[in-house]
Parts: C-alpha cells; sequence; structure tokens
C-alpha cells in the first residue's frame, strides 16, 4: 500500500490565534497532542498512526491541551509504535522531526536532565540513531543523537519555557533547529533503523521531566523557510 502523505481533510491546528492549517506537503504524523482525555495520542494525519501514552497525564497548554511526563519522570513517555522503517524515514531517506517540548526546572531524576526529547532508530553502531535529547537541562545542552562522531552538541534556551526542536536529515546532511534558530550541521550518510520506534520524551532509559506539545513527522527534508514558518504559526 502507497504511503498517504499529508492531514486529513479539514485539519487545522488550534493556537493562541485560533485555527490555522499546517504545512502539509509529505507529513506522515502528525501529533497534535490535543484531545484532552484518554491514553491515546490521535495521529491527524491520513495514515492514523495513533500513539500511547506510558504514563503521565494531560496538562493545560498554550494550545488548549499537552501529554504531561511528570516532574522528576521516572519512566513516562509517549510511544507511536512505528519504526523508521514503517514511517518511510529509514536510512539515509529524506525526513524531518519537528516536536514541541518544554522542560521544568527542578529535576532530582536519575537521568540528571539527560533525557530524550524523541528517540528512533538504534543505539551502538554509527549513524542508525535519529534522535534529539539533553546532555544537560541544568546547563542547556543538547545533543543531535546519530551514534558516533557525527553527534552534534549545542546549547540552547532554558528550563520551563517551550521549545521547538527540528531535525532534518537525509540525503548526505543533517541539520538542527531550535525554534528558529539554527544549531547544528554536518554532512552525514544516516543509516536509520528500525531497532527502536519513534518514542518521545525518553532516550534509552532516559526520560524527560517535562510536558510533550504538538509533533510532526515529514519524509522529506523542509526547507528553512518552512520551518521558520511552522515556527510562527505555532509557538505559544
Amino acid at each position: 500500500m502507497a504511503e498517504l502523505t499529508g492531514l486529513r481533510k479539514g485539519t487545522l491546528f488550534r493556537n493562541k490565534n485560533g485555527l490555522i492549517p499546517i504545512e502539509k506537503n509529505g507529513v506522515v504524523a502528525f501529533y497534535p497532542i490535543q484531545n484532552g482525555s484518554g491514553s491515546t495520542i490521535y495521529d491527524e494525519s491520513r495514515n492514523n498512526r495513533n500513539a500511547n501514552t506510558q504514563g503521565g497525564s494531560w496538562a493545560t497548554a498554550p494550545w488548549g491541551q499537552a501529554w504531561d511526563y511528570g516532574n522528576n519522570n521516572s519512566g513516562n513517555y509517549i510511544d507511536t509504535g512505528y519504526n523508521a522503517g514503517d514511517l518511510g524515514i529509514g536510512g539515509d531517506n529524506p525526513r524531518t522531526i519537528v516536536s514541541w517540548f518544554y522542560q521544568y526546572t527542578n529535576d532530582t531524576s536519575s537521568s540528571g536532565g539527560n533525557a530524550g526529547i524523541w528517540q528512533v532508530g538504534s543505539t551502538g553502531t554509527n549513524n542508525e540513531d535519529y534522535s534529539l535529547r539533553q546532555l544537560s537541562q541544568t546547563s542547556n545542552q543538547f545533543r543531535v543523537q546519530l551514534w558516533g562522531s557525527n553527534d552534534q552538541d549545542f546549547t540552547y534556551g532554558s528550563t520551563d519555557q517551550w521549545i521547538m526542536g527540528t531535525l532534518r536529515g537525509g540525503n548526505g546532511s543533517i541539520t538542527c533547529f531550535m525554534d528558529d534558530n539554527e544549531k547544528a550541521s554536518t554532512s552525514v550518510n544516516l543509516n536509520t533503523t528500525n531497532g527502536n520506534n519513534l518514542k518521545f520524551g525518553v532516550w534509552q532509559s532516559d526520560y524527560l521531566n517535562g510536558i510533550a506539545g504538538p509533533s510532526f513527522v515529514y519524509n522529506r527534508k523542509l526547507s528553512n523557510q518552512e520551518i521558520i514558518n511552522i515556527y510562527n504559526k505555532t509557538k505559544p
């Protein structure tokens, strides 16, 4: 069966300014995280790739609702149930993942802030991972985690604020944005595997102390301007 892209007919996104259209070309999964009840996170793309929460609770957010992993999180995350191959973003295929997240300041968990914004792929072999994670919450350090010498480390922002993390990759390169700021890039041939499903709020066994906001998966590399447009349309 051919991969469906785009959004369900009539799907719009609510931000502080009301209902707005979202860039739909190439969307293979879209999680507004706004239903506000139950344990299912609904996919508003045409593929019905609904995700499941693994602990946590609904919380109020600028968009209406969001999923709160909890402060001092000890095991809560969102599991889409779909791996890179399912999503068409395996190997060095073009892709862009966009995800809003919120970090709590008070973090006394065992992960010490060394937590995932999302994870997909495998660890242990160069360039088989395709994840974005914290390195240190207190110093606002992040890592594009590909596994190996092509990992990209940077600092950005602060705790207790919403940030839009974007990782664009495939066809020989990756670029990472935080909000509308380009923070890291390198030439690399990705080899993203099917080892881990796409999960939000975790990397390996390190869980994010914070909140999950709207998240998008594209099977193409968005342009810089498209990323900036998404940020401007969806920012709190």
